[in-house]
């Protein structure tokens, strides 16, 4: 590893055995990082208030307690990013091997510079999710505006030129719902929230109410077990999960057809859910590419659906998995798994 570009200062705090010490870290930090200052701080309340720097520093923390390790590590710098890197010197022998030491530096740094990169990618996610959906929501509803009134101001006088602004509409709906997926998935990978009980047949009804214009419009009824049991997730994620799911089922299902919903126990430690259909199946060729990965969305040539990958992403977030399977009497079925 090359030396950090910035001039990088060692900060040592409980320095319980005095200059030695403090010589064997000098001497580390100079062969891992070049030309390194080292200046030993008294307690780990006199490292928080010191004054912001604009070079880099490293912390090394001689034996701490793990109430201190938490409060230097949770320190952040003016832009929100980790402030320093941090050294744990609990181990006695690193001090007698100065190549260990010299290694163990090294290695804290790396782990600095991932955690800044993390936070980074974190911040430009959740910049995505709040502020470019936000921004692009007010251009495309002057555009629905406008559209709106050319169609009014020329639905009488002529039919004809006025459905004209109907691709309008059609766009700037398909743009809302496109960037609501997005947004969606970018707080969900960014937010984690935690697991909580969460009843499935709540979830199940309020993402099949979403979907009454869709069962209305192809006259598809959707069979339920006799009860759903109760589990541990994210409620707001298995909503989505499953209105993808009985979307996908609706959409390529026959006209007067049956979705049925499922679940099951899948072994001793995981509840299986699912969807089947009716429909025409999927053709082999494309099967591979159904659970297509999220994160692999951007690869020029990748699938355009958004869906399963979303579905996929959101499943494994939970610690489940997903799979699809097409019985011999036709249709398909989808379904994902969950720790019980």
């Amino acid at each position: 590893m090359t030396a950090p570009p910035e001039i990088m200062e060692l900060l040592l705090v409980s320095v319980a055995d005095g200059p030695e010490v403090t010589t064997q870290v000098a001497v580390a930090g100079r062969t891992a990082f070049g030309e390194a200052g080292v200046r030993a701080v008294r307690d780990s309340e006199e490292l928080l208030h010191e004054p912001a720097v604009t070079h880099r520093q490293m912390v090394v923390l001689i034996s701490p307690d793990s109430g201190v390790i938490s409060a230097v590590r949770s320190a952040q710098d003016p832009q929100q990013l980790p402030r320093w890197a941090v050294m744990v010197l609990d181990d006695p022998e690193l001090l007698t091997s100065p190549s260990g030491l010299t290694r163990a530096l090294r290695d804290a740094w790396k782990i600095y510079e991932g955690e800044r990169e993390y936070a980074r990618l974190r911040g430009d996610l959740k910049a995505v999710a709040r502020r470019v959906n936000h921004d692009l929501r007010s251009p495309l509803g002057g555009i629905t505006t406008t559209a709106e009134l050319i169609k009014e101001l020329l639905g009488e006088s002529n039919a004809e030129l006025a459905s004209l602004t109907d691709p309008l509409f059609d766009s700037a709906q398909s743009m809302i719902r496109l960037m609501d997926r997005i947004s969606f998935m970018a707080r969900a990978v960014t937010e984690r929230p935690a697991k909580a009980p969460v009843v499935m047949m709540e979830v199940v009804w309020a993402a099949e109410q979403r979907l009454q214009r869709a069962l209305m419009r192809k006259k598809i009824s959707i069979r339920h077990p006799e009860g759903w049991p109760e589990i541990s997730g994210v409620a707001s994620w298995l909503e989505v999960i499953w209105h993808n799911l009985m979307g996908n089922a609706i959409e390529h299902s026959a006209a007067g057809t049956e979705v049925q919903l499922f679940w099951e126990l899948a072994g001793t430690r995981e509840l299986r859910f699912g969807v089947r259909d009716m429909g025409r199946g999927v053709p082999a060729a494309k099967r591979g590419q159904l659970f297509y990965p999220f994160h692999l969305l951007q690869v020029p040539n990748s699938p355009h659906g958004l869906g399963l990958p979303i579905v996929q992403r959101l499943v494994e977030m939970q610690g489940g998995a997903v799979k699809c399977d097409f019985p011999e009497s036709g249709g398909s079925v989808f379904s994902f798994t969950l720790p019980v």
